[in-house]
C-alpha cells in the first residue's frame, strides 16, 4: 500500500507547471488577450474590437473593418521566479492519511522519517514564457472574416533544491516542466441590420507538454539506503471550441458588445516512464489527458463622449468550474504496473472575473494617448 501511494507522485508532477501558473484561489492559467491598442487600453476591448484582433475579442467587430488588414504581435518574458511552499511536498508515506493529491502539492514523497515534509527551496522558475499572435482580415461579397493564430500560453519552469539532515543524509530534488498551448482561429460576420452585427469563429486548439523530474537520497554512512527516483513525459493534445459574438452601435457616441467563447477540452496523448532504485521498479506506459480549456463570456461598452476621447470598459469570465484531473494509464511495458495509476478528481477551482478599463485621448492625427487597468 505504501509504495502505491508514493508511486501517485508521478501523476501529481504533471500538474507541477500548470497548477504553478494558476491564480491562487481561481483556476488555471489566465488569458488577458492580445492586441497592441486593445494592451494599452487595459485590454478592454469587447465593445470596441475595430481592428484585426477581433477574432478573439468580439468575432462581430470585423464588420467595423472595410479594408484588407494584416498584422501581428510578440511579447516574451525571461527569469520570472515566484514563491510557493505548497508546490513541492515530500510527504512520509507512512504519514500519508488519505492518497496522494496534486491539488495539495503532493509532487515528491518520502520514504524514511528522518525526511522533512517539504524541500526547503520554495521558489519555482520560469526561465521563459512566451505569446505571439498574427491575424488577417478581408471581405468578400458583404461578408467579414478574420482567420489567425495565436498562443494564451508558452512557458517552461523549473524548480531544485538540496537538503542537507542532521544524519548527513542529502535530498536532492529537481522538477522541469514545459506546456504550449495554440490555438487557430477562422471568423466570420456581418452586419444584419443598421448598427446591429454578429460574427462567429472556429477554434482549433493545440498543445504540447513536456516534465521531467528527479529525487535522490544519499547517506554516507549507510550506502544500502540510498535511493534514487526518475520520471519523463512528453505528449500532445487537440481540442475546437467556437466563439460568438454581437456588437450593437446605439448610437455615434456609444456602442456594446458581447462575446462567448463554448470553451473545449484538449485531448492529450503521450508516453511517461518511471524509475524508483528502492523498490526495484521501472515502468512505461502510454496515457491519456483531458485538460479543460474553459469557457468565457464577457460584455464591453465603448463611449466617446468628445471626439478626441474615449472610454472603454469590459467584465469578463472565465468558468474553471467543470476543470477535473483526468488521467488514464494503458499498453503497460512492465507486469508490475501499479505504480502508473489512473486518476480522476475534482480540481475545486472557481470562476475568474475580470473588470477593465482603459482610456484613449487623440492629441493629434497619429498621435494618440492611452492608459488602462
Amino acid at each position: 500500500m505504501g509504495a502505491s501511494k508514493w508511486a501517485r507522485g508521478f501523476f501529481c508532477s504533471i500538474l507541477f507547471l500548470f497548477l504553478g501558473i494558476k491564480q491562487a484561489g481561481a483556476g488555471g492559467y489566465y488569458f488577458y488577450g492580445f492586441g497592441d491598442r486593445a494592451a494599452s487600453l487595459g485590454y478592454s476591448f469587447i465593445g470596441l474590437a475595430d481592428d484585426a484582433t477581433a477574432i478573439y475579442w468580439n468575432p462581430a467587430g470585423l464588420t467595423q473593418l472595410h479594408q484588407k488588414q494584416i498584422r501581428g504581435g510578440f511579447w516574451q518574458m525571461i527569469q520570472y521566479n515566484y514563491k510557493d511552499r505548497n508546490h513541492v511536498s515530500n510527504t512520509n508515506i507512512n504519514r500519508l492519511a488519505q492518497d496522494m493529491d496534486p491539488r495539495r502539492g503532493d509532487f515528491l514523497t518520502a520514504i524514511y522519517p528522518e525526511e522533512p515534509n517539504y524541500f526547503r527551496d520554495d521558489e519555482m522558475g520560469t526561465p521563459l514564457a512566451l505569446m505571439q499572435d498574427i491575424e488577417a482580415a478581408w471581405q468578400w461579397k458583404g461578408y467579414h472574416f478574420g482567420a489567425g493564430f495565436y498562443t494564451p500560453l508558452g512557458t517552461a519552469s523549473s524548480w531544485q533544491d538540496r537538503n542537507r539532515l542532521p544524519s548527513q543524509s542529502l535530498i536532492d530534488g529537481r522538477l522541469w516542466g514545459n506546456f504550449f498551448l495554440a490555438i487557430n482561429n477562422i471568423s466570420v460576420a456581418k452586419e444584419i441590420l443598421p448598427g446591429l452585427s454578429i460574427g462567429s469563429g472556429f477554434n482549433f486548439l493545440w498543445g504540447k507538454m513536456g516534465q521531467d523530474g528527479h529525487k535522490a537520497f544519499l547517506d554516507p554512512d549507510n550506502p544500502g539506503r540510498n535511493y534514487g527516483y526518475d520520471y519523463e513525459a512528453k505528449g500532445w493534445g487537440w481540442g475546437v471550441e467556437g466563439v460568438f459574438g454581437v456588437l450593437y452601435q446605439m448610437s455615434p457616441q456609444l456602442q456594446v458588445g458581447a462575446v462567448y467563447r463554448t470553451g473545449g477540452t484538449l485531448k492529450f496523448t503521450g508516453e511517461n516512464e518511471e524509475r524508483h532504485t528502492l523498490l526495484q521498479i521501472a515502468d512505461k506506459a502510454d496515457f491519456r489527458w483531458r485538460l479543460l480549456n474553459p469557457p468565457t463570456w464577457g460584455i464591453g461598452i465603448a463611449f466617446r463622449p468628445h471626439p478626441r476621447l474615449l472610454i472603454v470598459a469590459d467584465w469578463q469570465r472565465e468558468d474553471w468550474t467543470r476543470a477535473r484531473y483526468n488521467f488514464n494509464q494503458h499498453n503497460h511495458r512492465s507486469s508490475r504496473s501499479f505504480l502508473l495509476q489512473d486518476m480522476d478528481m475534482d480540481l475545486n477551482w472557481h470562476a475568474i472575473d475580470d473588470f477593465r478599463v482603459g482610456v484613449e485621448y487623440k492629441v493629434a492625427e497619429n498621435f494618440f494617448l492611452r492608459a488602462g487597468h
